[in-house]
């Protein structure tokens, strides 16, 4: 759905995953839950799931805190 530019539907089947928290890929839907807030502009949002994956320190930590710095630098 991503690639597709369909955010919305891309956001829900990530949350879906990341609710059901028996998932090999949560910590890859964090992070595209967040570029999906990025590519529609929800940038609090945004921010908050980077800071909760930063916190995790998940395999996407490093990813997320260049993010965020990103983010916080426009």
């Amino acid at each position: 759905f991503m690639k597709l530019s369909d955010f919305e539907d891309a956001q829900y089947k990530f949350e879906s995953i990341i609710k059901d928290n028996n998932n090999l890929f949560i910590d890859q839907a964090e992070f595209n839950l967040a570029l999906c807030f990025v590519a529609t502009n929800k940038l609090d949002k945004a921010n908050e799931v980077l800071e909760t994956i930063v916190k995790e320190k998940t395999a996407y930590s490093e990813k997320a805190q260049k993010l965020l710095i990103d983010l916080n630098n426009k």
